[in-house]
């Protein structure tokens, strides 16, 4: 079986990398068989060793797979070895070292279920959409997911299985990685996630903390080619498979870049090949699960993945609109028909028969469902009533229950199981779907040799089966051949016994690597809790042990979902630890701040909970951690419109670290109190904080706290008219980016706005198609729905107005389809300004009065200068003269009451063209002559002045096409009407060549009227 395992992955390496070109020999060496592979230039060594059985120095003499050091190099990521010592061999002076292959590196994850005994029967078109949604994924070379969706017993495992035998036996390689969610509460977080990673990278559940480590990192550095990338995607793989994860997300909600890391992995493994992940049971799976596979077909790039998810109709009743995407498919796994059931029980049956009245009445009650009949006919089986050695045989079962349900069917072949098979089936049942035979020799109290026994006849009984391969070394490992097995199995334990089932299921599982303890957290917590749920129900006189038991597992929980950003699983969790903790508890602080943090990741509340909690924790010493919740608090309060009371935390919180040595906290909350210095307006304030933060960045080497500490404080530099931050903001930039941080998204398009801001608009569309490349591969959904009015914006000023037209509409649809957002007063602005131009003054008036309304009620004093202004353009255009002028003194009034008219782009040419044609072009000069040059401002006060033709050259060398346009219209009209029209008529040929191209109606009529002007 080795040497098989063994040939199947040297030919997936020879088919991946053609080059290597593997070779392998099989010989016969001390009276056992062993496999030698090399490569072509060691083929002669290797035929020598085989072909003459020379003795291998220092290799005992047992059957195995043996390689030399080219084929060592080439696979010893796919396969693990030991060293064999060397090997002398004909015609070479020196020994030869040689390597055991141990087993291939990867595994499937939960071994996929057996095909069956009889062919498959009636589920064709079934099988065909799963066959066809894995050849498009290989034809497009895209993801897509099919979803099978029945009832248990229905046959949604035996298709998985069809598909997975129709994928070995084709030529094409296909990876494929499965798990299961466990039936556990509210499902275990990302357990069926975390099963596939463990597989891939060859981790057992007996591994130590050492060995996972070092597993995780060569899986994650043989996937990525590049390393800065890879440590990042370890990062975040390492809390799914019992690790600690990094320090740099004290506090944040980091679930959007844990999801991109690991959709990254897979996107990786796929490129390879193509790629099947299975997800059992995903109606048993915690909605954080559910969540990141829908992230992964909307945001995975072009990788041929087929993500196969079995569910019961559960799933649906929870995500009504699961299956609704493009690139998904939702198929409905109905009852067989009459016809269908009774060809798969006469293949059930081979050459017996039933009784007329017995098989009509079987087919009544199996309703369409295949376990049923199944089960019936092993039922006839364990009970000797079926002899396939005598044909045409009828099976004399008038005496046999014929249950109403396929439970009932199990719970009867259940019953005529002997005592100990029972207990031991009960003891399975316990443990899981899948169990070990040391758990089951640990819950029954006996040897292991005593329990493997009676596993043989639940085995010969098709109640269990033995696993090819153990995820727990040394191992045997066993798997119910159907759930409901599990489920009615469980459900006959007598309740006074589970308490005690669970609590030494619980023992066992803490039993294996201690280091690793966060990767079963959850599990323990089930048991413990199970166990203290039937130890009071069957009124035992102390389970206080067990409910301090159950109060740790369920705090660590909370620790592993929160470590995993599964906020609303780890609010659960921590709820459940608190209830049963004493007041006097030292861990109920830390529970408290749990409890508080999840709860404002997930609901956007609890600030009673992290109030508590600071105030716990600083009675017990724990400043760093009272420090945390203080500034969680203080931000919660700034989002929930307290700004006045949030800041006030927030400097407690600084307050209390003040004279603390540098560390992750102190750095959090230095760094939130610096950016709410910047939304106060205390810039000062702001630079200081954010250089604090950044000390404790260099000093720990934390590069997510570095970038944010530096966007601080570019920010606060910019807000004081210190054009060094630009630099700041650069740097951020480039370090968000370098540590793969999402924060990349937000600090880069805020970099483009600043250099929009200062004219530089050829940078700002590079930093936004760069903030929109970090979006997508982040799964960023609101930053990229912010990068489109932005997109239209670039759009606007390159000239690309169908472009520009579009991105708005479909922007703005959204908006009015029940997607409201802060950035569609912009978007009205941009389009607004492409109706006007093209002559449509109604559609752009509306625009106007909407974005104008949207900024008023928002209270945003930048917004109502754009607004505003294209509001005044408007009715200009339309001959509104009076009301044109009372927008106009509205806007200048709300310049003149601001201490900081800074405005940069907002200050555009028609703007300023309007308010001068209205005759407060001189008004608006001495407004703006005080303000931070820029750009912008340089040409708005070109116009204002009356130099229009200067105004053309300033947004010439910006790029900002269509103010140079109006420009150099009104350069041209200037020139014209003071007797000099061949001066103007090389600005009038740039502007319409400019407004023909973008279908600019209306001003390409005014400017062939100059043209077209006697000389």
């Amino acid at each position: 079986r080795a040497a098989l395992e063994m040939l199947h992955a040297v030919t997936e390496l020879n088919q991946t990398d053609p080059g290597l070109d593997l070779r392998i020999r099989v010989g016969v060496m001390t009276g056992e068989a062993v496999v030698v592979l090399g490569d072509r230039e060691s083929e002669a060594v290797v035929g020598d060793v085989v072909n003459t059985a020379a003795r291998l120095e220092g290799l005992a003499p047992a059957g195995g797979v043996l390689v030399g050091e080219t084929t060592w190099r080439a696979t010893r990521r796919a396969i693990a070895y030991r060293s064999a010592g060397s090997v002398v061999a004909k015609g070479k002076a020196e020994p030869l070292p040689v390597w055991e292959a141990v087993e291939p590196i990867a595994r499937l994850g939960v071994d996929v279920g057996p095909r069956g005994r009889t062919p498959l029967i009636g589920r064709e078109a079934e099988l065909g959409r799963l066959g066809d949604a894995l050849a498009r994924v290989r034809a497009d070379r895209s993801p897509r997911q099919v979803t099978l969706v029945g009832a248990p017993g229905i046959g949604k495992s035996r298709l998985v299985a069809e598909l997975l035998a129709a994928v070995d036996a084709e030529a094409e390689l296909t990876t494929w990685r499965q798990g299961r969610s466990l039936p556990y509460g509210e499902g275990v977080t990302f357990w069926a996630l975390g099963e596939m990673i463990k597989a891939q990278a060859g981790i057992l559940e007996s591994d130590d903390a050492g060995a996972t480590r070092a597993k995780l990192a060569a899986m994650a550095a043989g996937l990525l080619a590049d390393p800065a990338e890879a440590r990042w995607v370890e990062g975040h793989l390492r809390p799914l498979v019992g690790l600690a994860g990094d320090a740099g997300g004290v506090g944040l909600d980091r679930q959007h870049e844990a999801f991109a890391a690991w959709r990254r992995l897979l996107e990786a493994l796929a490129a390879q090949g193509p790629t099947v992940l299975v997800f059992e049971d995903l109606h048993w799976a915690d909605d954080a699960l559910l969540d990141f596979v829908e992230h992964l077909l909307d945001w995975s790039g072009d990788v041929p993945l087929l993500v196969v998810a079995a569910a019961r109709p559960e799933l649906l009743a929870r995500r009504p609109g699961w299956g609704a995407r493009p690139n998904a498919d939702l198929v409905q796994v109905g009852p067989l028909g009459e016809h269908d059931t009774a060809r798969l029980l006469a293949a059930l049956l081979d050459t017996s028969v039933l009784p007329a009245e017995l098989q009509a009445a079987l087919l009544e009650r199996a309703g369409g469902n295949p376990l049923y009949a199944e089960e019936y006919v092993r039922m006839l089986t364990d009970r000797g009533l079926l002899d396939t050695r005598r044909p045409g045989r009828a099976v004399e079962a008038d005496a046999l229950p014929l249950p109403e349900t396929v439970q009932g069917l199990i719970a009867a072949r259940v019953d005529a199981l002997g005592a100990e098979e029972k207990a031991v089936l009960a003891d399975a049942a316990v443990v899981g779907t899948v169990v070990w035979l040391g758990a089951l020799a640990a819950l029954a109290g006996r040897p292991a040799e005593a329990v493997r026994d009676h596993l043989q006849v639940l085995e010969a009984r098709d109640f269990l089966r033995a696993e090819r391969r153990s995820a727990v070394a040394g191992e045997s490992q066993y798997s119910f051949r159907h759930v409901l097995l599990r489920d009615v199995a469980y459900r006959q334990i007598p309740r006074a016994a589970r308490a005690d089932k669970h609590r030494r299921a619980a023992e066992w599982i803490a039993s294996l690597t201690p280091d690793r303890a966060e990767d079963r957290a959850e599990l323990l917590a089930h048991h413990y809790s199970r166990a203290l749920e039937f130890a009071r129900a069957a009124r035992r006189e102390d389970p206080a042990r067990l409910a301090g038991r159950a109060r740790v597992a369920l705090g660590e929980a909370g620790d592993r979902a929160t470590a995993l950003h599964a906020f609303d699983a780890a609010a659960r969790f921590y709820a459940a630890a608190l209830e049963l903790a004493e007041p006097g508890d030292p861990a109920r602080p830390r529970w408290l701040f749990g409890l508080g943090q999840a709860r404002m990741h997930a609901e956007l509340a609890g600030t009673e909970l992290l109030a508590e909690a600071a105030d716990a924790l600083g009675a017990a010493g724990d400043r760093e951690r009272a420090a945390e919740a203080m500034a969680l608090l203080g931000r919660l309060l700034r989002r929930q419109g307290h700004g006045q009371e949030g800041m006030r935390h927030l400097r407690e919180a600084a307050a209390l670290l003040a004279g603390a040595p540098a560390s992750p906290s102190k750095g959090f909350v230095l760094a939130q109190l610096a950016g709410a210095h910047i939304i106060g307006g205390e810039s000062a304030e702001a630079v200081e904080a954010g250089r604090a933060a950044f000390a404790i960045a260099d000093a720990l080497d934390l590069d997510g706290l570095r970038a944010e500490a530096l966007q601080w404080i570019g920010a606060g530099r910019l807000d004081r008219g210190d054009r060094g931050g630009v630099d700041d903001l650069e740097r951020a930039a480039a370090i968000a980016v370098r540590a793969n941080s999402p924060a990349a998204c937000t600090i880069v398009a805020n970099l483009a706005t600043t250099r929009a801001g200062f004219g530089d608009l050829r940078r700002a569309v590079e930093l936004h198609a760069e903030a929109r490349r970090l979006a997508e591969r982040f799964g960023h959904a609101s930053q990229l729905r912010y990068l489109g009015v932005e997109d239209a914006w670039d759009r606007y000023l390159q000239g690309r107005w169908d472009d520009a037209l579009a991105l708005a509409d479909a922007w703005i649809a959204e908006v009015e389809a029940g997607s409201p957002h802060y950035m569609e007063s912009t978007c009205r602005v941009v389009r607004g300004r492409v109706r006007l131009a093209r002559g449509d003054l109604a559609g752009a008036l509306a625009d106007a009065d909407a974005a104008a309304a949207l900024v008023a009620e928002a209270e945003d004093l930048v917004g109502l200068h754009e607004t505003l202004g294209l509001r005044i353009c408007v009715l200009l255009a339309d001959g509104q003269v009076p009301a044109a002028e009372a927008t106009a003194a509205e806007l200048l009034t709300l310049i003149r009451d601001q201490e900081d008219a800074g405005m940069t782009a907002d200050w555009s040419a028609d703007i300023t063209d309007a308010l001068a044609r209205l005759g407060r072009g001189p008004e608006l000069a001495g407004l703006l002559a005080g303000l931070e040059p820029t750009p912008w401002l340089e040409g708005a006060l070109a116009i204002a002045e009356g130099d229009p033709e200067r105004a053309a050259a300033v947004y010439a060398r910006m790029g900002s096409l269509p103010d140079e346009a109006l420009a150099r219209l009104r350069a041209a009209a200037l020139l014209t009407a003071a007797g000099h029209p061949s001066q103007a008529r090389p600005h009038l040929a740039r502007a319409l060549d400019f407004y023909r191209s973008v279908g600019a109606r209306a001003l390409t009529v005014e400017a062939e009227a100059l043209l077209a002007a006697p000389a």
